[in-house]
C-alpha cells in the first residue's frame, strides 16, 4: 500500500517529497494523474478487502504446521504523516493506514482464540514518523532508529506473552497439585474371609448331632459287657 502511493508520487507525479508547492500543484492539474490517482486507490481499497482472509488463511496455515507458534503482527506506521505537501495522498494515507491496523487489531482475536500477537508499531511512530522514516529523502522504511524502536517493541511483546504463559502454567501446575488423587483399589474377593460362609460353616458345625455317637458308645459297652458276662459264666460252670 505505502509502496504504490510512493510509486505513485515518484513515477507518475515525476516529484519528490521535497518538490515545491508549485510543482505539486501543477501536477495535479494533469486530468491523466487524478485518473490513476484514483486508479491506485481502488488498487489499494481492493487489497484492503482481501486483507481479512488473507491475515486468517496465513495464520490458520502456520498454526496448523505448529500448533505452538507464537505469532506476531506488527501494525503499520504512516510515513506520510507530515508529509502536507499534497493533501491528497495525506489523507488516502491516513484513512487506508487506519483501515488496515483496524483489521489487524479486529483478527488477532478470532473464534475464540488468539491469531496473533499485536505490536502495535503504529502508536509508537505516531508523532514522529518523519524522525523514525526516511521519508525525506524519498524512503518509506524506517532509519536506524526507527528499526531500534521496532525492535524494542518486539522484545517487550515477546517477553510479555512468554512472562503470561509461564505464570499460567504455574497456575494449572498448582491446580493439578491441590487436587486429591483418588485410586480405586480393586480387591481380589476371592481371597478375602467371607464372614458369612464361615458363620454358617460354624453354625453347621455346631448344630452337628451327638446323640448317634452316644448310642454308638453305649452299645459298645453293653456288647464288651455281654462278651465278659458270656466267658464268666463258661468258667464258672467248668468248674
Amino acid at each position: 500500500m505505502l509502496g504504490e502511493l510512493l510509486s505513485f508520487i515518484q513515477n507518475d507525479l515525476d516529484i519528490t517529497v521535497m518538490s515545491s508547492q508549485a510543482a505539486i500543484a501543477e501536477a495535479f492539474q494533469d486530468t491523466k494523474i487524478i485518473a490513476k490517482f484514483q486508479g491506485v486507490l481502488t488498487n489499494i481499497a481492493k487489497n484492503l478487502e482481501q486483507f481479512d482472509g488473507n491475515i486468517i488463511a496465513i495464520t490458520d496455515y502456520i498454526h496448523a504446521k505448529n500448533s505452538n507458534a507464537l505469532i506476531f503482527v506488527q501494525t503499520l506506521y504512516n510515513p506520510f504523516e507530515e508529509f502536507n505537501s499534497i493533501p491528497l495522498i495525506n489523507t488516502a494515507a491516513s484513512g487506508n493506514i487506519s483501515t488496515l491496523n483496524g483489521k489487524i487489531q479486529k483478527n488477532a482475536e478470532q473464534d475464540a482464540k488468539t491469531r496473533y500477537y499485536l505490536i502495535d508499531t503504529a502508536a509508537a511512530f505516531t508523532g514522529q514518523n518523519t524522525a523514525l522514516t526516511n521519508i525525506q529523502e524519498g524512503d518509506i522504511h524506517p532509519n536506524a532508529a526507527g528499526h531500534l524502536l521496532i525492535s524494542q517493541l518486539a522484545k517487550q511483546a515477546i517477553d510479555q506473552v512468554l512472562a503470561e504463559q509461564a505464570l499460567q502454567t504455574i497456575a494449572e501446575d498448582s491446580d493439578s497439585a491441590a487436587e486429591p488423587e483418588t485410586t480405586t483399589a480393586q480387591t481380589d474377593v476371592s481371597s478375602l474371609p467371607n464372614e458369612s460362609t464361615d458363620a454358617t460353616s460354624a453354625d453347621r458345625e455346631s448344630k452337628t448331632p451327638v446323640v448317634p455317637f452316644v448310642l454308638l458308645g453305649v452299645a459298645i459297652l453293653v456288647f464288651g459287657a455281654s462278651i465278659v458276662l458270656y466267658f464268666f459264666r463258661r468258667l464258672r460252670n467248668g468248674k
